[in-house]
């Protein structure tokens, strides 16, 4: 398995090996064991999936409270611009941005910590991505910074003007406005 760290502290592009033969491949894309060998100890508790549609620009999300959760996105077909904003005050890249591009490889996944944003951007006609969290969604702990925030310096590979937010997404406050924090 191959896990590569990324500047923001705790952030990591996983990719776990790929077995194959002249039948196909197998790829373990989560095994606790292997992971939690390796220093990757979060225990997962729920799977979404979603499909997007080119231009679609989610985020950037994150849960607070009893409900803090760390992700590991993979983007099974499809491209995405995925991008994490280090949201802990304590933190030494508090209110820095990072986005990666999954999809090119569908095994490569991004861990993203508690105490992070999240959002992506689709880059493909269609995007399928599949992302594990340590805590269920919880609609009372959601909470959000707007992903267009200029503040966070984030270098979008696509026009502003063609992403689609949605209205929630739109109305989600910078950073700076943002009073729900990590400490």
């Amino acid at each position: 398995m191959l896990i590569t760290e990324l500047p923001l502290r705790g952030a990591r592009l996983v990719r776990p090996p790929t077995h194959g033969d002249e039948r196909g491949s197998l790829t373990e894309v989560w095994n606790r064991d292997k992971f939690t060998a390796l220093g990757v100890s979060e225990v997962f508790v729920q799977d979404n999936w979603t499909i997007s549609k080119r231009g679609a620009l989610r985020g950037m999300h994150y849960q607070i409270g009893a409900a803090a959760h760390a992700k590991l996105i993979r983007c099974a077909r499809g491209r995405i611009f995925d991008v994490i904003v280090d949201i802990r005050r304590s933190s030494p890249t508090f209110g820095k941005a990072l986005g990666v591009e999954l999809g090119e490889d569908p095994m490569q996944m991004l861990l993203v910590p508690v105490g992070f944003a999240h959002g992506f951007l689709t880059l493909s006609e269609e995007a399928w991505i599949s992302y594990k969290l340590t805590h269920a969604y919880s609609s009372e702990f959601e909470r959000g910074i707007q992903a267009l925030d200029e503040h966070l310096g984030l270098e979008w590979p696509m026009a502003v003007e063609d992403c689609v937010q949605s209205g929630k997404d739109l109305g989600l406050p910078p950073l700076s406005q943002q009073i729900d924090l990590f400490p």
